[in-house]
């Protein structure tokens, strides 16, 4: 990765996550320095971690996993300029991750998720400033569910 990023050293445990009733979270842990907005962070059956942020140096979504005990590897999910704000990750049942986002040049209403090969891509709305403060969901058959603010009409918007 061709990024200024001091990532790593770090490991990943779903045991440094606290548990409900356990009254003490570990210490903060730093995964990236200058960057990691607009963060989504799940983890699945086996524990691994998963995490959707805005890389605001660069201005990029990232996309970074981990294995239980491992470290945490990054990689670009898309490169437009100024995308990846208010990213909202979701994993299907497979354990793919599926990553709702905007633009701050084009405020479109985004999906991202990996196909087991490769990230596909596809614009869900894109009429006016939409797409901002978008949580996602998945169903039990996977289809997406994001609510998000339109901002020229002042509205609440659900697409499925």
């Amino acid at each position: 990765m061709s990024r200024r990023c001091a990532l790593i050293g770090y490991v990943c445990a779903a045991a440094s996550v606290c548990a409900p009733g356990a009254g003490t979270w570990s210490a903060p842990r730093i995964l990236l320095e200058h960057t990691g907005r607009y963060s989504s962070l799940e983890f699945d059956t086996a524990g691994r971690g998963h995490l959707a942020l805005y890389d605001y140096v660069n201005g990029d979504l990232w996309y970074g996993s981990c294995e239980p005990g491992a470290d945490w590897v990054f990689e670009t999910v898309d490169a437009a300029p100024g995308r990846g704000w208010y990213s909202s990750l979701a994993l299907d049942s497979a354990g793919r991750p599926h990553i709702a986002y905007s633009g701050n040049r084009e405020w479109d209403l985004l999906h991202a998720w990996h196909d087991g090969q490769a990230w596909q891509y596809e614009t869900i709305d894109s009429t006016g400033d939409v797409g901002l403060y978008c949580t996602l969901a998945l169903d039990s058959a996977d289809r997406g569910r994001i609510c998000y603010a339109d901002k020229d009409n002042g509205l609440t918007k659900f697409a499925w």
